[in-house]
């Protein structure tokens, strides 16, 4: 009959809405699982950019130890030259000295 068509057609209109309501609800749940996800990759991409900076701050701090102790030694050096060549400056003035005071006695 026509009544029954008719709470055929409200019930397939009920069915209809229960279903766009869970197709909303899924593209919801989707959406939000997509936007974790894409805030996961950038977390992940983050931290390998994070991990490839502290291998190179790593390789840095090796080469700066390295140079500071080449530095230490170049400066050790230097001062090892000077002290010699004050030693043998106030050598020479001695050996000077001592030649003036020859000569004076001869």
């Amino acid at each position: 009959t026509e009544v029954d068509a008719i709470r055929k057609e409200i019930a397939d209109i009920k069915l209809s809405a229960k279903s766009l309501e869970q197709i909303e609800e899924d593209k919801i749940r989707a959406e939000e699982e997509l936007q974790h996800f894409n805030e996961k990759h950038r977390l992940d991409e983050v931290k390998e950019r994070i991990d490839a900076n502290n291998t190179e701050l790593s390789a840095i701090n090796v080469k700066l130890t390295s140079i500071s102790g080449e530095m230490n030694t170049l400066r050790a050096e230097a001062e090892m030259r000077q002290s010699k060549e004050q030693a043998e400056s106030e050598l020479q003035k001695k050996e000077q000295v001592i030649a003036e005071l020859l000569s004076k006695h001869e």
